[in-house]
């Protein structure tokens, strides 16, 4: 079905030079960074140290890094700017009447936000591609990239959305939307912190018996969960697959006494974390819609 709302945001995108600066700013600066670590390697080579692409993954780490790190800023600041311009304009009003208002709203503020960071990322692929044949990952790394910036890039955008429509006041929902992101982020680790009693556990706590064993098993299952409802868990995952380690979450993790080499904590539980981020975001748009409905009703 056509929406026009979508319409009138590309076109309200597509005119201004926000887009245009935007891309040339952001390209400069990746440019900028893979510079500096390839003078910062040659100076290494120079002084007797030999190439090895194996050793040199970090630097697309950092990019990659970067990319994600940039696409939810950005479509968190786009979904921002188009809810407040258009509470001054009150450009939404002129659609009240067109069925499935509220669902084309909410859709056509995420699509027009996704599609902008998308292209950004799109604009940055040479950049990417040379940092890929530096660091020497091959075109499924490059893919997985790609993959974690749509995923981002959706989960941020529904979060950012669901605030606004639950909070009329342009300030409040930005505060609220950059208080849950750092609950999901950083609060569920934080959480798992609390069940489990203290920050950091002894493997002795899991080996002292059958009761203490069950209730040690429970905390587990619970603590795999809890963590999996945060996107850090998702990124910990492809960075996993670029440079063999699981970095905070499983440093973490193996504090609870979770097997780290068990495929099942590699193909279960950074895998359940990109289904709960997506089930999450849809979850998000879900309730966004609603929310619009009633209070349009």
């Amino acid at each position: 079905m056509f929406n026009p709302l979508l319409k009138l945001e590309m076109l309200r995108e597509g005119r201004g030079a926000r887009l245009p600066l935007l891309i040339i700013f952001y390209n400069a600066i990746l440019a900028l960074i893979t510079i500096v670590i390839m003078l910062l390697n040659a100076q290494s080579f120079s002084e007797g140290y030999y190439y090895d692409p194996a050793a040199s993954r970090t630097h697309f780490l950092i990019i990659s890094t970067i990319q994600i790190a940039f696409a939810v800023c950005l479509v968190t600041v786009l979904v921002w700017s188009s809810y407040s311009a258009d509470n001054e304009n009150r450009a939404g009003e002129n659609f009240q009447m067109v069925p499935g208002f509220c669902r084309q709203f909410v859709f056509a503020r995420l699509k027009i936000a996704m599609f902008t960071s998308l292209l950004t990322f799109g604009s940055s692929l040479p950049v990417i591609l040379l940092s890929a044949i530096y660091s020497g990952v091959d075109w499924l790394h490059i893919m997985g990239l790609f993959l974690m910036v749509v995923l981002f890039c959706f989960w941020s955008g529904a979060l950012a959305i669901l605030c606004f429509s639950m909070l009329k006041k342009s300030f409040l929902s930005m505060l609220m939307n950059i208080v849950l992101a750092g609950a999901f982020s950083m609060g569920t680790y934080l959480m798992v912190a609390v069940i489990n009693g203290r920050l950091f556990l002894d493997q002795s706590d899991f080996l002292a018996g059958g009761a203490v064993n069950a209730v040690a098993s429970a905390r587990q299952i619970v603590s795999m969960i809890i963590l999996s409802l945060s996107p850090l868990s998702a990124y910990m995952g492809f960075r996993s697959s670029i440079t063999g380690e699981s970095g905070f979450s499983g440093e973490y993790s193996m504090n609870l006494g979770l097997d780290l080499t068990s495929p099942m904590f590699e193909f279960v539980f950074f895998k359940l974390a990109i289904v709960m981020m997506i089930f999450s975001g849809l979850l998000f748009i879900w309730l966004s819609v609603r929310l619009m409905n009633n209070r349009k009703s």
